[in-house]
């Protein structure tokens, strides 16, 4: 796959979650957003707030390596890394294993806000922002740390796929919130 069809591939992505988002905010209060399923599950605002922190220091990393990134070569397509390749398909929405969150990543226990809906799709105009820069760049030579484990850098062409498969992951895992037996104000069987 070209370098721009990688990158309009997970822009595609980031539409449409954004578009899921928006559809499955339309039913949410304080109260569903909050809801927990069991005292060791996450609501939807915490599946939200995970994604949150942990794409916003996925970006804090790519927007420290702009300035030295190189210039795309049109003949050499992306292909993902041994480990980030892995890495990316391990966080995406088919993958069947849970991995627990790093502390950095971890949501917040108590309520939240029902703003982290409108604080989830600003932070897509910004994903798309940081994928339309990418375009021209080398996807595969371009690294950036990791922000658990600064001594493992990823190629950014895994770290795209990496947040557009995180994202879908945990908006799957909300939208399975909301049809949980118990969801307020839905009728059990």
């Amino acid at each position: 796959m070209s370098d721009q069809a990688y990158i309009d591939n997970v822009v595609t992505r980031s539409h449409q979650v954004e578009a899921r988002i928006r559809d499955l905010a339309e039913e949410l209060t304080d109260l569903r957003i909050n809801w927990k399923p069991a005292p060791d599950r996450w609501s939807v605002a915490q599946c939200f707030d995970h994604v949150l922190k942990s794409n916003g220091l996925y970006l804090n990393g790519i927007d420290r390596v702009w300035a030295t990134a190189r210039a795309a070569d049109p003949g050499s397509p992306f292909r993902p890394g041994p480990l980030g390749g892995r890495f990316a398909a391990s966080l995406g929405p088919g993958a069947k294993r849970k991995l627990p969150a790093p502390a950095t990543f971890a949501p917040a226990a108590s309520d939240i806000p029902a703003r982290v809906v409108d604080d989830f799709i600003a932070q897509q105009a910004e994903l798309r922002g940081m994928y339309e820069r990418a375009r021209g760049v080398d996807l595969t030579r371009t690294k950036v740390a990791s922000p658990v484990f600064r001594l493992i850098r990823f190629r950014l062409g895994d770290i795209l796929m990496l947040l557009a498969n995180h994202q879908e992951r945990h908006l799957q895992q909300a939208e399975r919130v909301t049809q949980e037996v118990g969801f307020p104000g839905t009728e059990g069987p």
